[in-house]
């Protein structure tokens, strides 16, 4: 059964004391990435980010990567909204 976003940004949350973080962020990305509207999880991530800047994401990171694969448009104002909202050192 395919997991929706809400259940995958649970997991995501769920192991962000994984020792392999970022090999875990690269299996929930992809299972993002085949969900019928993938673009719906930018907002949860971006929040997600913001809310962990303290995780080591990479560089940029599989996150950033995913979010990157859109066209700008359809997540700029979410990360302009997360930034005014919750500058770190992450998004700003």
């Amino acid at each position: 059964m395919e997991k929706n976003i809400q259940q995958i940004m649970d997991d995501l949350q769920n192991n962000i004391e994984d020792s392999d973080f970022q090999a875990y962020c690269n299996s929930l990305m992809e299972s993002l990435g085949n969900l019928p509207y993938p673009q719906g999880a930018i907002s949860p991530l971006l929040m997600f980010m913001s809310n962990n800047p303290n995780l080591d994401y990479g560089i940029p990171g599989v996150i950033a990567h995913f979010i990157e694969k859109f066209p700008e448009n359809e997540y700029a104002d979410a990360l302009i909204t997360i930034i005014q909202n919750n500058p770190t050192e992450l998004n700003t």
